[in-house]
């Protein structure tokens, strides 16, 4: 539920996000007309296309205002449930150690009850709970992470992760819920849903992209290879070129761990391991954007080989790739034998100056662009400026490329600066300005199956649990007919217990296990699937003790030191001690 509810804020996001991006046309409408069109048309352009933008703006307005209620009020009404489910779900687990205590007592009760007369009267007591028993119950309760400080560390089956907390565990505890959530996202939310590319389309292929792609120039693309051979010598050549122009929709949302703002009391943890991301910083921010995008490739390879047999050589005369998709070129020319004589780098070192922009962007121009955030004002330009290519800086920080729908792509149009076309800004700077729930903060506190579970206490604490149970000899006696040596030997009982006490342990484990054999029980992706409390596929068995198991238990509960140890607590001197090692 926390899960979904979370996945929901995100959907309100969206929608928030949906709805800047389309008050923004009317903006890039009036901006591409006053800027291109109004004066080789001497003004014609505007008097049909300001119509269009009003009544455009109108309707998105209207759109807008209805949707940032919905988002503000639901946003904030969710995140609220969340919270209680988070202190109820803390609670019930908390609460299964007095369930756990209760069925223990339950079970004892059951195979060795008290023994009562007729009339209702206890006339011999039934088995307890025997030193081993309390040994291992309070060991195994100790692994409840519910409590916090309770638990012995590195050894909890559960625990409970708290979003301020700045423990490695908890930042990693916050990382899965992020990644759970991420992955539950419904297809609008995580990149605004997928179709095909029309112009792959054309060519006979089935490629989706997030959004939709709309080819305004009909896409050029060409592949091929020819080889000849001449006896002695052969030539391979290799042939590609790819030129298109289309109306790209792309757009996502994305729950992501923010810088705390100035003021604010949580902190990243540095750690190698581990992105410091706790469960306070977390933050949801959707973009979306609509921008005509151009995309050129071509690459040229030409591969010779001279000679016969082993005395053959072969290299590499031309190896040359230039693309503006992901805008990274490559450029070697290659001698016989595969020694570079200069490449790419070697040039730009020569001239000065790079040939090739870095990063994996395209460029293009907006029509629609706009974003939304649902969080404690985390993502604010003054905050947090890294650079995302060697000429922009990005205010929402490392934002990759595949990010929100890859609408970072665009890298024009996601870093639209505000001004230029008054009314409409690029997501990068409309997401920190348009927060529909300052109030939202961020993941809450949670319990949830210890990932980093030690084997320090293998086989004691959870998910194990041993019960050690005693009868006392002289209850014993009372619970049935006292027998001598002139009864058969099956029914003889001799009164030499150890420690003046019967004694039995047992063995059990939870474990999960998803069902293949029902349809509905089975996963439908074919997915493996790990336990962890957002699945419901636990059970429980017994299991077989082990030699320690019984051991210690004979040793505690019955008091029978065959292994030695007991000794080494009643040696007087140096020498005795080495006695009873060697």
């Amino acid at each position: 539920a926390m899960v979904a509810n979370e996945v929901a804020i995100g959907q309100m996001v969206s929608l928030m996000s949906w709805s800047r991006f389309l008050s923004s046309v009317p903006s890039f409408m009036r901006f591409y007309d006053k800027t291109f069109l109004a004066g080789p048309t001497l003004g014609v352009s505007t008097s049909i296309i300001e119509p269009i933008a009003a009544t455009w703006q109108s309707v998105a307005k209207a759109v807008e205002t209805g949707l940032r209620v919905m988002a503000r009020v639901g946003s904030r009404v969710i995140h609220i449930i969340n919270k209680i489910y988070s202190v109820a779900q803390t609670g019930y687990h908390a609460m299964t150690v007095v369930f756990a205590v209760s069925t223990l007592d339950e079970i004892i009760r059951n195979n060795s009850p008290p023994r009562e007369d007729a009339s209702g009267n206890e006339i011999a007591k039934g088995a307890k709970l025997s030193d081993f028993g309390y040994l291992s119950l309070v060991t195994h309760l100790l692994t409840y992470g519910a409590v916090p400080k309770l638990y012995i560390p590195s050894t909890n089956f559960t625990q409970t992760y708290f979003p301020n907390s700045k423990g490695k565990s908890d930042v990693e505890g916050f990382e899965r819920f992020a990644a759970i959530t991420q992955a539950g996202r419904d297809p609008f939310t995580r990149s605004r849903g997928k179709t095909y590319d029309i112009g792959s389309l054309m060519y006979g292929k089935k490629e989706l992209i997030p959004g939709w792609q709309l080819p305004l120039v009909p896409p050029m693309r060409f592949e091929d290879d020819w080889s000849v051979d001449f006896g002695i010598a052969s030539l391979e050549l290799y042939f590609r070129f790819l030129f298109e122009i289309n109306l790209a929709r792309k757009g996502g949302t994305e729950l992501r761990f923010a810088r705390a703002p100035a003021g604010k009391k949580y902190k990243r943890k540095k750690s190698k391991k581990s992105s410091g991301a706790i469960g306070a910083g977390y933050n949801w921010s959707g973009g979306d954007q609509v921008a005509l995008e151009m995309l050129l490739a071509a690459a040229l390879k030409i591969t010779a080989s001279v000679g016969v047999g082993k005395l053959s050589v072969s290299g590499k005369l031309l190896d040359f790739e230039f693309s503006l998709d992901p805008m990274i070129c490559r450029l070697e020319i290659l001698k016989v034998g595969g020694k570079s004589l200069f490449s790419l780098a070697e040039i730009e070192d020569m001239l000065g100056f790079k040939l090739c922009p870095e990063g994996s962007f395209r460029p293009g121009a907006p029509f629609g662009a706009g974003g939304a955030q649902a969080g404690a004002g985390a993502f604010r330009i003054t905050d947090v400026a890294t650079k995302l290519s060697p000429s922009t800086v990005n205010p929402l920080g490392k934002v990759k490329p595949e990010d929100y729908g890859e609408a970072p792509k665009n890298i024009v149009t996601w870093m639209w600066p505000p001004g230029v076309a008054p009314g409409a800004q690029g997501p990068a700077f409309d997401i920190p300005r348009n927060n529909v729930n300052r109030n939202y903060r961020g993941l809450p506190m949670y319990t949830d199956v210890n990932s980093g579970q030690s084997d320090m206490l293998p086989g004691i604490v959870a998910p194990y649990f041993i019960a050690g149970v005693v009868k006392d000899m002289s209850e014993y006696k009372k619970t049935g007919p006292e027998y001598d040596d002139s009864d058969l030997q099956v029914l003889r009982t001799k009164h030499a217990a150890a420690d003046e006490e019967l004694a039995a342990i047992a063995k059990s484990e939870v474990y999960f296990s998803r069902p293949l054999d029902l349809s509905y029980f089975k996963r439908m992706d074919g997915q493996g699937e790990i336990g962890s409390a957002f699945n419901p596929f636990w059970q429980a068995r017994l299991v077989d003790t082990t030699w320690s198991d019984r051991a210690a238990s004979l040793l505690i509960q019955q008091k029978q030191d065959f292994t030695g140890v007991g000794k080494l607590f009643s040696v007087s001197s140096p020498g005795e001690l080495l006695d009873l090692l060697l």
